[in-house]
């Protein structure tokens, strides 16, 4: 049986990660699910150079060189080159369990659902993204009070927009396979039908890194009613 899901096309985009993305490739190719392709949006052909030639004909990986060094105009012209239906976006220095493009497609009942479905990401020292964050507003209590003062001292939410419009990545996680439900943002590591792409709305392009392009990306989608 092959283990390629023709509908799943990933995209990256890249900067100066000739030494990341090789590590990023071999962790798809241990996949237990394959996508029909990944898509590689650069901004210089010699960031492939260290990733092995086997995965291009394995993986269907196909590359796309940008002018403009920007995450979110780069990975916008990737998607601009897909053919599946959903889209699974990764950054290109994750290294991803061998379970979690079968664990992203299986959230998806029919092709159409208004979802989008984001990963925890995890350091390497293990600890979850966001915990310098969570430890600050679980153990001082001047932040916590800060942090409170700007949601108007109402309950703080679990990856939410405070009405301040910071953004909280709180996150409680009693066991691994908890799920948050109510989130109001998202990470960079998600995966969603490619039709929304004209729904979402996006941060102005410029020549520098897009900061919080994921959060206004994904909290647009989440005012238009997407269960994020």
């Amino acid at each position: 049986m092959s283990k390629v899901n023709k509908k799943i096309s990933v995209v990256c985009a890249s900067h100066k990660g000739k030494f990341k993305l090789p590590i990023l490739i071999e962790s798809i190719f241990n996949s237990y699910i394959w996508p029909k392709e990944i898509i590689l949006c650069l901004t210089d052909y010699n960031d492939i150079s260290q990733i092995k030639n086997f995965y291009f004909e394995k993986l269907n990986i196909r590359i796309f060189i940008s002018k403009i060094k920007n995450q979110s105009y780069q990975r916008r012209l990737a998607i601009s080159k897909t053919t599946g239906i959903f889209i699974i976006q990764f950054d290109d220095d994750l290294y991803i369990d061998k379970y979690a493009i079968g664990n992203f497609i299986n959230h998806f009942q029919n092709d159409n659902e208004k979802k989008i479905i984001s990963a925890v990401v995890y350091l390497p020292n293990k600890q979850i993204q966001s915990l310098r964050w969570n430890n600050l507003y679980n153990k001082n209590y001047l932040f916590k009070f800060i942090i409170n003062m700007l949601n108007s001292f109402k309950k703080i939410k679990t990856m939410s927009i405070l009405d301040s419009g910071k953004i909280a990545p709180l996150m409680n996680f009693e066991k691994d396979t908890d799920i948050i439900n109510d989130a109001q943002w998202l990470n960079s590591c998600i995966i969603y039908n490619k039709n929304i792409i004209d729904k979402a709305e996006y941060i102005g392009i410029n020549l520098e890194k897009s900061y919080f392009e994921d959060v206004f990306f994904s909290h647009s989608l989440y005012k238009k009613d997407y269960k994020l």
